[in-house]
């Protein structure tokens, strides 16, 4: 339905529930204890406003237009992510219920709502609403059950495609873990806190005193940002403790039905016995018992509101969520002081500052590593306001714009332009004469007559000049030669900890091997968790104490551009040691990605004074601001296939944000990595800021995925090591996890296509390891020629988005199928370091190994072997390119990624069974569209669920272009604006304005 519509069928139920709001509230105060006054007047107008919010927000979910490099017009979706796991929580029903599914339906997604066992009431009430307010059967679905059962089933389910859960931190855990072992579903996380509230000196003591009482004992102290550690200045100590104290004896408990009543029970007798053990702990610990400690009436779960005095953070009490009633006040020296303390824990949810300094008041905001600051206020809950926490508090935003993006998917969708205005009438069909005569120009001297003599050899009316080059080929597959010597010196061979190369803690070191021969290249010290441990520490101190995160966003800009300019002046050593350790043709490694490397570094230099928060329209007077501050200390895992490309790629957007790093490096090619980072430094990047460890998965790797003072991780790999990353976040400390996984993309050419160029396009989608040798241009012109736009190489089909299944319509198969045999025949194979090379080894005798094991399966299977299928020479690592046809969906070589130069070729009758057919698979990275019809494509380019479709093109790849997948090929997205969100938090600052204008 429309978007209209959805937002029409919010509003009808927000309406019901104003409606029925005092029937809910009793139901809620029923099932849960809290106030009846609360729940009336409180929690049910919030759930009205927040549906109301969201409602508005139904018809204004838009993607975005992004500005290519070159001819193509690039859109990005944002689509609903599909059926949503939500768990909701005890402590505040009805209002979580809103808070979850109101995002989730104005995203056009379908819900599986688990309730809390303990209060399942509402939420069934609320749901009969929704229906007669018009949702459609089988879109909110409710279970009631328990955690174990239901919770777990719905957390594994390996149809649900996005799970959301507030609880406990360790619950929160178990969700995640269960999550990443099932299908990778993306997963937001709202969980505990231990909330400081600071009073500062000049704070207005009762005031102060009343709010941290409703900071605490709010809802029974039973919410997950209550202010449990009260932390007050030594100078107004004994006078505010005193206060609190006489406030707490007055506070009115009783039976939650009663008028004036502020405190009802605890929700169960289990949460009674828990607050119970914990008041008896703090009495043991030294704590002084100001009021309160014991059970309030003989029936029930009430508890007397508790104040304990002389506090200190080694007790229970001042580290735990007590999640009850039970007030613990701390006293604190000086602002430094305080601000160490209340981030010395492993909560990051929200936090109180009262100080009438200015000063003061921004120094603290900012320096709490919390999602929210409220100043001289607490507990504003408005519908825009983001709500979620840093550290282990969660991950994720709930409420205001940032809670939609839990609940899209973002998919970049890139078609070439013909003739486009703004690119001088001419697209792809250049000014051939024109670009000539520029390159005898003065300006232009530095492109040399190269540039000329390159853009002569572009044909008309191709869509890339890649295509025209690679299809007057001639070429037969090359015989393995002797090798070349490669010419470069391996220089950097130690890991890179705190600005210096130094040996391994163990002193081991681990061989890597020349792909072309099997022959060692050098050795390289071998990290593990200790050197991570090393890489780490020195991560957090830059972080925390260093330059980086301090300097001016612009200071940060600079440095970044001057490594952009040192990459491009080390391009052919960085491009030979690339090819050297990883078998790509050298002119692919010069010519294309280390010029996109550049591109990508000096894109993300222009981003880092870029990065801007928001002001946020409150319901009544307050200020409210969002900070996006950089998440800390940044682990990257990078891979094998394109190490500096991936490098630049992870590293460019932690940086611009402020944030420091330690990359793991690929243990198959750890070199470039080394050289890359030491340009970094010569560029002025500071010691300790990005750190580079090499070594094995099992030990560097695991150590870095699950090291407690990493508070990100991204990750390039296969989708099974990428479950064991996230299964390692989870159980350490809840880091955020960016995956970028496998592919099995599907290539689709339909009945109208141009065959010749879907046949050559396909053939580079799934081989392509480029010979750049026609096409010398200088990177510098990339806005005006696409040099780059084959950027992702498929080193040899070793690409995560390979289109690695080619779907050709009934009518033109036989014709395809016969094109593409013979121009896998012509690709030329050799040695990388030859000129014209189109593909070289595989990276070792694993991957080899592994290639040809499924090339033997597709054979077993009944697949057609049309050509290749063979190792090619007796030295080395090479296959020669091979094509099946007649490949049919139960096979392996149609199921699994192959990662190799194998194409497999099906054949389909219509567009709804090669759109079912193309989604039937656990991945959904990215597809291709071919064809002439702009109701086919867009059909397509809707219906196929993947993070990008290509409309007759393949691996147009720009630096602003995001790249990521659907399903169990990733969380999050890479490059363009939206890779930034991986490497920030985003902090709410609430405060109260006095007499304001425009209120």
């Amino acid at each position: 339905m429309s978007a209209y519509e959805r937002s029409k069928i919010l509003l009808r139920f927000a309406d019901l529930l104003e409606q029925h709001t005092e029937e809910i509230a009793a139901l809620e105060t029923w099932d849960n204890g809290k106030p009846y006054e609360q729940a009336s007047k409180i929690e049910l107008p919030m759930c009205v406003r927040l549906m109301r919010y969201y409602a508005g927000w139904a018809d204004k979910i838009h993607g975005l237009t992004v500005p290519a490099d070159g001819p193509h017009h690039v859109q990005t979706l944002h689509e609903p992510i599909g059926v949503a796991g939500q768990i909701i929580p005890w402590n505040f029903p009805i209002l979580m219920f809103v808070w979850k599914v109101g995002p989730a339906l104005a995203c056009g997604n379908t819900i599986v709502m688990k309730t809390a066992e303990q209060t399942p009431l509402t939420a069934i009430y609320a749901a009969n609403l929704l229906h007669e307010a018009g949702l459609p059967d089988g879109v909110l679905n409710i279970i009631s059950g328990y955690g174990p059962t239901a919770g777990a089933a719905l957390a594994s389910h390996m149809d649900v495609d996005k799970l959301a859960f507030t609880g406990s931190t360790a619950t929160g855990k178990i969700v995640l873990e269960m999550a990443a072992k099932s299908n990778l579903k993306p997963v937001t996380l709202e969980l505990g806190g231990k909330s400081p509230f600071i009073v500062c000196k000049d704070a207005d003591i009762d005031k102060a005193v009343e709010l941290a009482h409703f900071a605490l004992f709010f809802n029974q102290g039973q919410c997950c940002c209550a202010g449990s550690r009260t932390y007050v200045h030594e100078s107004i100590y004994d006078e505010f403790v005193e206060k609190a104290k006489a406030r707490a004896t007055h506070r009115v408990v009783g039976d939650p039905f009663r008028k004036d009543i502020e405190q009802g029970p605890q929700i169960d007798s289990e949460q009674f016995e828990k607050v119970m053990r914990y008041i008896r702990s703090g009495i043991e610990n030294g704590a002084k018992l100001e009021t309160g400690g014991d059970r309030f009436g003989s029936k029930g779960y009430y508890i007397q509101p508790t104040v304990f005095s002389n506090v200190n953070e080694n007790m229970l009490i001042g580290q735990e969520e007590i999640f009850g009633p039970v007030q613990s006040i701390l006293k604190f020296k000086e602002i430094e002081e305080v601000v160490r303390r209340a981030n010395a824990t492993q909560y990051g949810l929200a936090a109180g500052v009262f100080t009438q300094d200015i000063d003061t008041a921004n120094t603290i905001s900012r320096a709490l590593r919390v999602g929210t600051v409220w100043v001289n206020c607490f507990d504003i809950f408005d519908a825009a306001i983001p709500f979620g926490g840093y550290k282990m508090s969660g991950q994720g935003r709930e409420k205001g714009i940032y809670s939609l993006l839990n609940y899209l998917q973002v998919k970049a969708v890139v078609t070439p332009l013909k003739n486009p205005a703004w690119f001088g009438n001419r697209g792809i069909e250049l000014d051939i004469e024109g670009w000539a005569a520029m390159a005898n120009t003065k300006v232009l001297s530095t492109l040399s007559r190269a540039l000329a003599s390159s853009i002569r050899a572009i044909s008309h009316g191709r869509n890339s000049h890649w295509v025209r080059r690679h299809s007057t080929a001639t070429a037969v597959a090359a015989s393995i030669e002797e090798p070349i010597t490669p010419p470069v010196k391996v220089k950097y061979t130690q890991l890179l900890i705190d600005g210096r190369f130094v040996d391994s803690a163990s002193g081991k070191k681990f061989k890597t091997y020349d792909p072309r021969t099997g022959d060692v290249i050098t050795e390289v010290a071998e990290g593990d968790a200790e050197d991570i441990n090393r890489a780490v520490s020195a991560a957090r101190k830059a972080f925390d104490e260093g330059p980086w995160p301090r300097m001016t966003a612009y200071e940060r800009s600079k440095i970044l551009l001057r490594f952009a300019d040192l990459l491009e002046q080390h391009t052919e050593e960085l491009a030979a040691l690339e090819s050297w350790d990883n078998g790509k043709p050298y002119e692919q490694a010069a010519k294309i990605e280390l010029g996109f490397s550049t591109r990508l570094a000096r894109y993300y230099a222009g981003w880092a004074d870029k990065i801007h928060g928001l002001t946020v329209p409150a319901d009544g007077a307050h200020h409210v601001q969002t900070l996006h501050e950089p998440i800390g200390v940044a682990g990257q895992i990078i891979p094998w296939n394109c190490p500096i490309l991936m490098f630049v790629w992870k590293v460019g957007p932690a940086l611009a944000c402020g944030n420091t790093i330690v990359v793991k490096t690929a243990e198959q090619t750890p070199l470039t990595a080394f050289s890359v980072a030491k340009l970094l430094h010569e560029a002025g990047l500071p010691d300790g800021v990005v750190n580079v460890v090499s070594g094995y998965g099992p030990t560097a790797g695991a150590a870095l995925a699950s090291h407690m003072n990493v508070d990100k991780l991204a990750f390039t790999g296969s989708t099974g090591t990428g479950k064991l990353i996230l299964e390692m976040a989870a159980k350490s400390n809840l880091k955020p996890v960016t995956l970028e996984l496998g592919g099995k993309s599907p290539f689709i050419v339909c009945k109208d296509a141009d065959i010749d160029d879907a046949v050559e396009q396909a053939h580079f989608a799934l081989f392509y390891n480029q010979s750049s040798s026609s096409n010398p241009c200088d990177l510098m012109m990339v806005d005006a020629i696409r040099c780059y736009e084959t950027s992702t190489s498929l080193s040899q089909g070793q690409a995560c988005c390979a289109g690695s299944r080619t779907y050709v319509h009934e009518s033109v198969y036989d014709e395809f199928v016969e094109k593409a045999k013979a121009r896998a025949i012509k690709r030329v194979v050799g040695d990388p370091f030859r000129k014209d090379v189109e593909q070289g080894p595989q990276v070792d005798s694993e991957q080899f190994e592994k290639v040809m094991r499924y090339i033997r399966s597709g054979v077993e299977s009944g697949a057609r072997l049309e050509t290749g299928g063979e190792r090619l020479g007796s030295k080395g690592y090479y296959i020669r390119p091979t094509v099946f046809s007649d490949v049919k969906e139960d096979m392996l070589i149609a199921q699994d990624e192959i990662f190799g130069p194998v194409q497999t070729i099906f054949k389909f009758k219509d567009l709804e069974e090669v759109a079912r057919k193309a989604n039937a698979s656990k991945y959904g990275l990215a597809a291709a569209v071919f064809t002439k019809d702009i109701d086919t494509a867009n059909t397509l380019s809707r219906a196929l669920r993947v993070g990008t479709v290509w409309v007759n093109c393949y691996h147009i790849v720009d630096a602003a272009i995001p790249f990521g997948g659907y399903k169990m090929s990733g969380h999050g997205r890479e490059k363009g604006i939206y890779s930034l969100n991986n490497y920030l938090q985003v902090k709410a600052v609430v405060t109260p304005l006095k007499n304001p204008a425009w209120l």
